[in-house]
């Protein structure tokens, strides 16, 4: 039928009708266009997209997984770098998937003079591509390894870092997107075995006298200072260095522009560090989160474990000066453990203690309180302060010790002798430099050779060059004072004993001594009473002017300058000595016990091997035996010359 119709619908119609056109015969044989097919056109879409999807990841995967592709990313890196930089990079090689973490190996930096800013063995991490396109840099995992940082500012110069990485000092307009280098995270941080190295520029106090700065200058350079100086063009510099660093940091932010400092946050942390010259401080472990900007690092409750001691507290380091502040506590402490600070410190000690440091170019300050410390058999509680600049000075200084020998404060203090062996126990209020001291204390101290002595001083104090002992309006109560002690200035004093009373002291063993004093002197049984004055000169040879009232004097004691006089009793009144030892004058007038009195002038040789004396006196009802045990009993009233 349908042939049919098709046949009939060709025929021409009764009446001679044209037939019909081409146009119309095409719509008759097709009927209605057919309807698009979309299933199939999105299919086909979806093939050549994964088609060039699967492209780019086979060429991704050419470039990221094999060694040919990898060598062709390092080489454009590298590239990119050194063209970013005013200064040089080389990258050893690329390992791993870059399309989620990488491996660098061998990385180093320099500036454009060849000097090192920083190199690594190896650098990897882990990152989502997708943080690159917002320009933000998020690496996770990242392990650095045996990396070796410097940081170097010359004098009158930039830091390294700022040379090498130069920026645009144009501030950025508001609501501008960050840019490259804005954004850097770093989370599940690592650092094996790093080494981190700076230099700042060093000068001396400006306080100093040239021929101050001028001695500082060349106690650094030789050695002679704990500070690591250098000499460079333009001036000086100071190093400080970190050696055997290893690190866990759960966070290192470089860089956010919500926050105007970089924060690193840190669970472990190893190392040797040389803040100073050798020895080190050796760092078991350190926990905290230390801020830090361009110039300065600071922190608040970081903690520290050495090998025996464990501190707490808060500071901040100018890395261009190198100035540092500290507060810590610290409990157990060992002195072992803070050699680095101050390598006087004896290694035996231990207890706990509180420290504020500070470092202010050359000077430093160190201020010890809530102090409980065993220094094997010594003992000491309390505050103690010392200041360190081209001398040493005490402050803030109130200490209870027990049982510290001298040999300890020599070990301490440098450059101080004892003029004494033995063990000092009591409390004592000091400020000042060791030549002057301001001194308010109650101290026993046991000699090895000459016994316990007890002082309580009040005044001035220093200890000399060579030695000596110098006074200044120094007020003491002796309880008692041992008198052989002066023979470690007068070997030959014939007199020992012991003095108990009050004197005020003034001058130098050195040079010379002024005495104020009200004393009481007792010797082998003999005992005088001496209330006045005395002036000794022992530079050059040694001068006496005393001037004292006795009450009474013992003429034993007086006998032994020159023992053949044969001398006995005691007598009371005025005594004035004066002059030389080898050629003394004396005057007296004195009262003895059964009523005689004699007055007697002359001069004395105490310093001739064979003693000798030329004596008048005049004589009132005075018995001769009572002073002289080779005299016969005698009532003189008479004028007399006794050699």
């Amino acid at each position: 039928m349908a042939w049919r119709g098709r046949h009939q619908a060709n025929e021409p119609h009764d009446g001679g009708a044209p037939s019909a056109s081409p146009a119309d015969l095409t719509v008759s044989q097709g009927g209605a266009p057919p309807p698009l097919n979309w299933r199939r056109g999105i299919l086909v879409g979806a093939a050549l997209i994964s088609c060039l999807i699967l492209i780019a990841i086979i060429a991704a995967l050419v470039f990221t997984g094999t060694d040919w592709g990898r060598e062709r990313i390092r080489r454009y890196v590298q590239t990119t770098l050194d063209g970013m930089i005013h200064g040089h990079a080389t990258i050893g090689r690329i390992s791993g998937n870059l399309l989620t973490g990488m491996t660098v190996h061998d990385f180093a930096i320099t500036d454009s003079a060849g000097r090192p800013f920083v190199a690594a063995e190896s650098f990897s991490a882990r990152y989502q591509v997708l943080s690159f396109l917002r320009k933000h840099i998020w690496l996770t995992d990242a392990v650095l390894v045996r990396p070796l940082i410097v940081l170097d500012r010359m004098p009158g110069e930039k830091w390294n870092w700022q040379n090498i990485f130069p920026r645009d000092t144009m501030p950025k307009p508001p609501g501008q997107p960050p840019g490259w280098g804005d954004w850097i995270l770093l989370t599940n941080a690592r650092i094996v075995g790093g080494q981190l190295i700076v230099r700042t520029p060093w000068n001396p106090s400006e306080h100093l006298t040239p021929a101050g700065r001028d001695s500082l200058i060349r106690q650094a350079l030789g050695g002679g200072s704990r500070l690591l100086v250098n000499r460079v063009a333009g001036g000086f510099q100071k190093t400080v260095q970190l050696d055997s660093v290893n690190a866990t940091l759960p966070m290192l932010r470089l860089a956010d522009p919500t926050y105007n400092y970089r924060l690193a946050q840190v669970t472990s942390l190893s190392m040797i560090a040389y803040p100073f010259r050798p020895p080190p401080a050796v760092v078991r472990n350190l926990v905290g989160a230390f801020r830090f900007n361009n110039d300065s690092l600071w922190w608040r409750g970081a903690i520290v474990r050495l090998p025996h001691s464990t501190a707490m507290g808060d500071g901040s380091y100018v890395l261009s000066s190198g100035d540092m502040t500290l507060t810590v506590h610290s409990d157990p402490a060992s002195f072992a453990d803070m050699r680095w600070v101050y390598p006087r410190l004896p290694a035996n000690g231990h207890g706990s203690l509180d420290l504020a440091l500070e470092w202010r170019g050359a000077a430093q300050d160190y201020t010890f309180t809530n102090t409980d410390i065993a220094i094997g058999d010594a003992r000491l509680s309390g505050a103690l302060g010392i200041t360190l600049t081209d001398t040493i000075a005490l402050h803030d200084t109130d200490v209870r010790f027990r049982q510290v020998d001298t040999r300890l404060v020599e070990q301490f203090i440098p450059g101080f002798t004892s003029p004494f062996r033995g063990v000092a126990s009591g409390h004592a209020i000091v400020s000042g430099g060791r030549h002057a001291l301001a001194v308010n204390g109650d101290v026993t101290f046991d000699a090895q050779r000459y016994g316990r002595s007890r002082l309580v001083a009040n005044g001035g104090v220093g200890f000399l060059d060579g030695g000596g002992v110098r006074a200044n309006g120094l007020r003491l109560r002796l309880e008692p004072l041992q008198v052989d002690m002066a023979k470690k200035w007068y070997p030959t004093l014939p007199i020992g004993g012991e003095l108990t009373g009050a004197a005020t002291v003034n001058g130098s063993t050195l040079t010379h001594l002024s005495v104020v004093a009200n004393v009481d002197h007792v010797d082998r049984g003999a005992h005088s009473a001496l209330d006045g004055t005395a002036q000794v000169r022992l530079a050059g040879g040694k001068w006496f002017d005393v001037s004292v009232v006795a009450r009474p004097i013992s003429l034993v004691e007086v006998g032994r300058f020159f023992p053949s006089a044969g001398l006995q009793g005691s007598a009371t009144g005025p005594v004035h000595v004066t002059g030389a030892l080898g050629n003394l004058h004396v005057a007296t007038n004195l009262a003895l016990p059964d009523g005689g009195r004699f007055d007697v002038r002359g001069a004395l040789d105490l310093a001739s091997s064979v003693k000798a004396y030329d004596l008048t006196a005049s004589l009132y009802t005075l018995n001769l035996r009572t002073i002289d045990s080779k005299a016969p009993i005698t009532s003189l009233t008479a004028q007399a010359r006794v050699s």
